[in-house]
């Protein structure tokens, strides 16, 4: 079976492409075979890294770039399977339950996590169902149209129906979100081929509003439909595809600007990838532009979350994530200015207060490896043979300690206001030297005073230097 590098990349990402164009997915279905996972993950893990890349290189020159007539083609072929999947589900009481339990709770804002449900499952989940709340907050009559098809369905005691032509209207006006019409479609065939993450979060979700368990809550349709459905997502999955695949180069172009490491390269075009494909997922044809255009902002905030993620110790929530990058722009803003980046500029141009700008940039802790090559080096130096080494040497730190008691053994022999002046005037430990004026206000005496108790210790401490008890090995410093 040949298998394109574009799906091994997709299958190795975790993103689940069950009905690509080279997967004969008609026969799996009839057969229920679990599908073989391909992965190319065997030969970055041989260090053959270049090669794997020289793959994928030799791979985009099959696909060329698709005309502005080629990309409506498809977006429109996309949009027409995804509306066959939707009238297929709201045809039959067992399919178009689901869905119309789906749309009551969102337009109620009644949503909320299941238990069970993981933290991953629970994002991919609210990210559908997010898209499809805000479409049902725009669209008009869609209430009145869920009405009617539930009455017409309740009415014909569970037979299919046809939708009149004022509640596809209506229907058509929402952009339903591809991924949750898919998986709901899916749940209505005889057996998943591979369950996603949004698979498992929607069982879960529907068996949370259903009350009861998911097995009891998908019941399966007519035959008729379930092939209406396998081929609808087929064909909508294999124009996605083409469309993905003739934009590979766009995420190779903007792979390369984020890293220049063989192996960091391929993760990047990982990332690169499962942002296209989502963007290919949205794009519709009243956006008003190319999808090229459109996807590439899909695409690099895909890379460049992943590129931020790694330059940092640990990894930071994307909402920081997005913080942190429009801190750094504000920054060069005003470094491009000629102004310097003082802290109330930036609260300033952030909308944030001055302690959620000192946390950002307290936790602006950019990771360098140190066995990472100098870029403008031409011998191939590393971070680590030119940074210099700020560790002090051992045995001058052993002295300085000495030292250090030797000099707290002699100032305990002195009273405690004389251990005073000495400390202050000469800056012993820590402090910093003071001059007599602010030691004599400090002791509440006078300044000549203080020289006088300054200069009876100093006599103290040299009759101390002379016993052979302290001085010796003082005096072997000093020297």
């Amino acid at each position: 079976m040949r298998v394109s590098y574009f799906d091994s990349l997709c299958s190795e990402s975790g993103y689940k492409t069950p009905y690509a164009e080279e997967f004969t997915a008609d026969s799996r279905l009839a057969t229920d075979q679990e599908p073989t996972a391909v992965s190319t993950q065997g030969l970055v893990q041989e260090g053959d890294q270049l090669d794997t890349l020289s793959t994928f290189r030799n791979s985009l020159s099959a696909y060329q770039l698709l005309s502005d007539e080629q990309e409506q083609r498809i977006t429109q072929l996309m949009y027409q399977h995804r509306w066959s999947m939707i009238e297929a589900l709201l045809s039959w009481h067992d399919s178009a339950e689901p869905l119309m339990a789906i749309i009551s709770e969102l337009a109620q804002r009644r949503y909320s996590k299941p238990l069970w449900l993981s933290t991953e499952e629970h994002y991919v989940l609210k990210r559908e169902l997010n898209h499809l709340s805000e479409q049902i907050a725009s669209a008009n009559k869609l209430q009145w149209a869920i009405d009617w098809i539930r009455e017409t369905l309740s009415s014909t005691n569970h037979a299919p129906i046809t939708l009149s032509k004022s509640v596809k209207t209506i229907l058509c006006s929402v952009d339903w979100p591809a991924p949750l019409i898919i998986a709901l479609s899916r749940r209505q065939l005889p057996a998943f081929i591979e369950r996603s993450q949004l698979d498992r979060a929607l069982e879960v979700y529907l068996a949370h509003i259903y009350g009861m368990a998911p097995a009891a809550a998908a019941s399966r349709c007519a035959q008729s439909q379930q092939a209406l459905l396998k081929e609808a997502i087929r064909a909508y999955y294999s124009n996605r595809n083409v469309m993905v695949k003739h934009n590979l180069r766009l995420v190779y172009h903007i792979a390369k600007r984020y890293c220049d490491e063989q192996g960091a390269l391929l993760d990047t075009i990982q990332a690169g990838v499962i942002g296209l494909i989502r963007a290919a997922e949205k794009f519709s044809q009243d956006r008003g532009c190319r999808f090229s255009t459109y996807a590439y902002y899909w695409i690099e905030a895909k890379i460049r979350l992943v590129y931020d993620s790694s330059q940092t110790v640990m990894r930071l929530p994307t909402s920081v994530e997005a913080e942190l990058t429009a801190l750094h722009q504000h920054r060069e803003a005003l470094r491009l200015e000629g102004q310097s980046a003082i802290r109330q500029q930036l609260c300033k141009r952030l909308g944030k207060d001055q302690q959620r700008v000192d946390n950002l940039l307290a936790i602006n802790n950019r990771a360098l490896s140190l066995d990472q090559p100098l870029r403008d080096s031409e011998k191939s130096l590393t971070l680590n043979e030119v940074v210099a080494d700020q560790t002090p040497d051992p045995l001058m730190s052993a002295a300085n300690r000495e030292l250090s008691q030797q000099i707290q053994r002699l100032l305990t022999t002195l009273s405690p206001r004389q251990r005073y002046i000495v400390i202050n005037r000469y800056g012993l430990g820590n402090m910093e030297s003071q001059s007599l004026e602010s030691i004599s206000q400090g002791l509440n005496l006078s300044r000549e005073r203080v020289r006088q108790l300054e200069r009876e210790a100093l006599g103290i401490l040299r009759c101390e230097l002379d016993s052979c008890a302290l001085g010796d090995g003082l005096k072997s410093y000093l020297e």
